[in-house]
């Protein structure tokens, strides 16, 4: 009975054990794969609530503004060429960039 129980429970061992090292092996593989992708990058990011934000991410020679929720990721706005650098700037020159934007949009 005893060498039964130390079965079940060295087996149980095995097979935690394989899982959480085909976990580290497919975290590492996942990283080295999404981080040597074809040139879509985030740019920056700007909390509006708790779960709510914006992302401008970078796409080739094109920026695209999204807003970002738990239930729906949209698209706001496309950008032809550069219009904020990669966080060299800062979320305040983000953010300003953004009001223009909104206050360009609005006079329209």
């Amino acid at each position: 009975m005893t060498d039964q129980v130390l079965q079940v429970a060295l087996y149980l061992g095995l097979i935690v054990g394989l899982i959480m090292v085909m976990g580290f092996v497919a975290k590492r593989l996942g990283q080295k794969n999404f981080h040597s992708g074809s040139g879509m990058r985030v740019v920056s990011s700007l909390p509006l609530g708790m779960k709510e934000k914006l992302v401008l991410v970078q796409v080739g020679d094109q920026q695209i503004l999204i807003g970002v929720t738990p239930s729906n990721i949209s698209r706001i706005e496309s950008f032809e060429g550069v219009i904020v650098e990669k966080e060299a700037e800062g979320l305040g020159d983000f953010r300003l960039k953004f009001q223009e934007i909104m206050q360009q949009n609005q006079a329209r």
